[in-house]
């Protein structure tokens, strides 16, 4: 029957709670004797345990619970007391003894226990461990992947025998006259070699295709080191018997022509010649970009026709060559600057058309060259990253240090059982290393879907020196980087946590430790802010830059602008013939309901083509001054098709005056500089191009952007009637209105009924094209902001953990303060103040490392100087703001310590 309500407990229950808390006693107390080193319990256990459980026996009845407790307090400071002195004491002898020699054995046991220890420990403290993987992952994975970039377009040379002794022509290209001077007179240049790379139209086998073309001369192939893979490749004799041959480039044999071998001695057609196939190139090779300005799929021989050997004029060969043995590229530099005086004494009216600055061609190595585009922003990449990897391992660093600090007991206590000084570091630094081991193996697997997902973002022709990849040179920097990583941010928290364990057993952690703890974790923050600063104000200069950039008025409405690239050499070689196929298509573009209008012109802005921007120079006779332009004919109509705004004057006509003065539209900024008092319009001017002409300016036009947003050129439109008509190459610009899926499909089926044998075109939005040109700086703004985001987000974390650390060791400190009448809004200020002092701190050490970052930005910047004031400015009031709420929240928390909770709990 059940006791009555009121009753206490029967006597059954009381004992059976003594006989659970006696039991208890004796295996707390069987467990804390194995401490003792075997000396002292010399198979004694039994009897220490039996008389451990009598004294809590009299305990418990004497003072209840509490004397049991006293009883366990008093044996852990007995036991490790006594087992304290004699591990002391054997340390005194050991010290006193000769040390034996450890074997390799040894050592490796020794590294596998601690590995063993590692991993037991962070699997029971997982939520650290996945933090602090987590963030090494992501820094890891980052640098990695940018440093494959700067790795594959900077570091690697190129794969040619004796790379270092190749060397460029630089500034574009160079007349025919000027390759056959620098390789007749130029001694310093072993072996010189032209290029010329055009767009033709490959037919005859299979349909007709519109494919890239390099003539080349026969050292090309030695030069660059390279072989066939089939049949052979051009040499002396092809040149010498003007024989035309074609030499296939393995990605076009194996797609195109299916790896056919038979294909070597079969005939294709470029531009309507008949070619020879001679062979196929060996796979993998990809020549640089610089030589071609593009990818190649056909090699042939550069033959040079008679008129074009003092055709100083046309500039249209690239040119390298390979110094002779001990030559330098000062020697070479002298001797080209030489041969250009001369030229230009042979060929004064030519040379004229480069103004006074006259004619100048640097030379550097080829390598140089091929690199000099990508170096600036890539190597700008790798440095942001390192930054936020530094932040990432700064922040690791905080987190690890305030981990040890909880350990400090777990420290002290191995200490008490022999562990040396060097032993805890050891141990706690593999720990580091391993975390660092598996954010790094994590990071790698990172890097390699974010190389492929920048190689398929880039939709470019990338230089030929390699394509970024991670292979064993990314490798062997990853291993460096995990192992340096985990060193770096473990090796001062074990140290510190090696001093803590230096204490007695029992008692407070030592002041001076904590002190050293508390300041390296300071510095650790104030290291992170400044960083994090750095990177932030970068981001938002690039962004300023990019959003100034898409503000950009390109001078004319690229929405609902299309551009159709055509070639027509091959079957209309005369100037009547082209003119008739102009017109017929105009004609039947002009049929189509979904084109508005439409026009011919031989480039189209934003659109790269197989025909180079002719350039001549405007004199105004009577004052002496004059102009270098970009000389662009266009058929009437181009400029309304593009809504291109005429600011005076009107249109241009169809075709020259019947006087021979040639109509002109120029930019407002062309006309500013020939005739600043704003009376361009009617104006004669003499143009200096394809022998000189007159020049009748009979419309302004706003300023042009034809390749960049970010430059202004000086432009003159002419009549595509004769100059567009010259060569073999047309665009044509189209305007639609709306979307319309049919359009491509509507515009092939318009020039195949007029040319049925013409490859199939090629068709682009010019709004396209236009946001293709920020690419570059989308990608560089990108990045850094995702740098810098994540650098903040764990500047922020490493301020709100250090300071709710620093409240939760002083709980008992605030506690008394508030229970001596301390008011709680002083509390939070002190708190506040002191993190907010750090912050500050490290703000004036970033705002001085962003100086200096501004400066190596400044060739990206738009619109705004490399130190633009408001972003300055608006960056560190962001910083301060974000990092002064993460202070607050453990400030807050100061001022919410229960006073007699905490003097109850010591």
């Amino acid at each position: 029957m059940s006791a009555p309500s009121g009753e206490g407990p029967r006597p059954g229950r009381k004992e059976g709670s003594d006989r659970l808390l006696i039991r208890i006693s004796a295996r707390f107390y069987s467990t804390l004797v194995l401490l003792l080193p075997p000396s002292l319990r010399s198979g004694s256990e039994e009897e220490l345990v039996d008389t451990f459980v009598d004294l809590c026996r009299d305990a418990r009845r004497d003072r209840g619970v509490i004397g049991i407790a006293g009883m366990w307090w008093r044996a852990v400071v007995a036991v490790l007391g006594d087992a304290i002195g004699a591990r002391r004491e054997e340390r005194r002898h050991s010290h006193s003894a000769p040390r034996p020699e450890r074997s390799v054995a040894s050592a490796l046991e020794t590294s596998c226990y601690q590995l063993r220890q590692a991993v037991r420990t962070l699997a029971r403290h997982r939520g650290f461990s996945t933090t602090v993987i987590l963030i090494l992952a992501i820094g890891i994975g980052a640098t990695t992947t940018i440093f494959s970039v700067v790795d594959g377009l900077v570091l690697k040379g190129i794969d040619a025998p004796e790379a270092d002794r190749l060397v460029y022509f630089d500034q574009g290209s160079h007349t025919v006259p000027e390759y056959l001077e620098w390789k007749s007179s130029v001694l310093t240049v072993e072996t010189l070699v032209g290029i010329h790379a055009e767009s033709r139209d490959l037919s005859g086998i299979g349909n007709p295709e519109r494919v890239r073309v390099s003539s080349v001369t026969p050292e090309y192939f030695s030069l660059l080191g390279t072989a066939p893979h089939h049949g052979r490749l051009v040499d002396q004799s092809d040149i010498d018997l003007e024989r035309k041959v074609a030499v296939l480039a393995y990605h076009l044999w194996a797609g195109r022509f299916g790896a056919d071998s038979a294909v070597v001695g079969r005939v294709a057609r470029l531009n309507g010649e008949p070619h020879e196939i001679i062979g196929v190139m060996r796979p993998g090779f990809r020549p640089p970009v610089r030589l071609n300005v593009g990818n190649v799929d056909i090699w042939t021989p550069l033959i040079l026709a008679p008129e074009q050997l003092s055709d100083a004029y046309s500039s249209y060969l690239r040119v390298f060559g390979k110094l002779q043995d001990g030559a330098t590229i000062t020697g070479v530099q002298g001797e080209v600057d030489r041969s250009i005086i001369e030229l230009e004494a042979r060929y004064p009216e030519e040379y004229a058309t480069y103004g006074s600055r006259g004619r100048f061609v640097p030379i550097s190595t080829l390598h140089r060259a091929e690199v000099v585009t990508h170096q600036a922003p890539v190597l700008t990449l790798f440095g942001a990253v390192s930054f936020m990897l530094l932040i990432a391992c700064t922040t690791v660093a905080s987190l690890f240090l305030a981990w040890v600090r909880e350990r400090a007991p777990e420290v002290r206590l191995r200490v008490a059982l022999g562990a040396s000084r060097r032993w805890l570091v050891s141990q706690l630094l593999t720990e580091s290393v391993l975390l660092s081991g598996i954010g790094g193996f994590i990071g790698v697997g990172l890097a390699y879907v974010g190389v492929s997902a920048l190689v398929g973002a880039v939709a470019v022709d990338l230089p030929g020196i390699a394509t970024p990849q991670v292979d064993g040179r990314v490798l062997f920097f990853a291993t460096l980087l995990v192992t340096a990583t985990g060193v770096g941010f473990g090796f001062v928290p074990a140290a510190l946590s090696a001093r803590l364990g230096m204490g007695p057993v029992s008692g407070r952690i030592g002041t001076r430790v904590v002190g050293t703890g508390a300041r390296f974790g300071t510095a650790l923050v104030t290291t992170e802010v400044a960083l994090s600063l750095v990177l932030l104000i970068g981001a938002g200069l690039l962004f300023r830059s990019l959003f100034g950039l898409m503000s950009v008025d390109p001078g004319f409405e690229p929405e609902g602008a299309y551009a159709v690239n055509l070639g027509i050499e091959a079957g209309h070689p005369d100037i009547e013939q082209r003119r008739q196929f102009s017109q017929r298509l105009l004609e039947r573009f002009a049929e189509m309901p979904q084109i508005r209008s439409a026009a011919a012109s031989a480039i189209v802005p934003f659109m790269e083509s197989g025909f180079c921007c002719r350039r001549a120079t405007l004199v105004r006779e009577e004052v002496g001054d004059s102009v270098r332009v970009a000389f662009h004919p266009v058929t009437p109509g181009f400029l309304e098709t593009l809504r291109a705004p005429l600011r005076q004057g009107a249109d241009l006509p169809g075709t020259a005056a019947s006087d021979g003065v040639v109509p002109l539209v120029a930019t407002v900024s062309t006309a500013s500089r020939l005739f600043p008092a704003g009376d361009a319009l009617g104006n004669t001017l003499s143009v200096r191009i394809d022998g000189g002409v007159v020049g009748h300016i009979v419309g302004v036009v706003e300023d042009f952007k034809f390749f960049s947003l970010e430059r202004d050129g000086f432009t003159v439109f002419a009549p595509f009637d004769p100059y567009g008509l010259l060569y073999g190459h047309q665009q044509y610009v189209l305007r639609t209105e709306g979307e319309n899926e049919a359009l491509a499909g509507a515009i092939k089926e318009a020039i195949q009924s007029i040319d049925p044998a013409l490859p199939v075109p090629q068709i682009a939005s010019l709004a396209e094209q236009v946001d293709l040109s920020l690419l570059e700086s989308r990608l560089l703004t990108g990045a850094f902001t995702a740098f810098a985001t994540f650098a903040l987000i764990l500047a922020l974390g490493g301020i709100y953990g250090t300071t709710a650390y620093t409240v939760a060791r002083r709980k008992q400190e605030l506690g008394v303060r508030l229970a001596l009448g301390a008011d709680p809004r002083r509390l939070v200020r002190s708190v506040l103040l002191r993190g907010v002092r750090s912050t500050v701190i490290g703000m004036g050490f970033g705002l001085f490392g962003a100086i200096g970052l501004s400066a190596l930005l400044s060739s990206f910047v738009f619109g705004i100087t490399a130190q633009d004031p408001p972003t300055f400015l608006g960056v560190t009031l962001l910083m301060g703001s974000v990092a002064t709420l993460a202070t607050y929240a453990p400030a807050r928390r100061a001022a919410s310590v229960d006073p007699l909770e905490t003097l109850s709990s010591d």
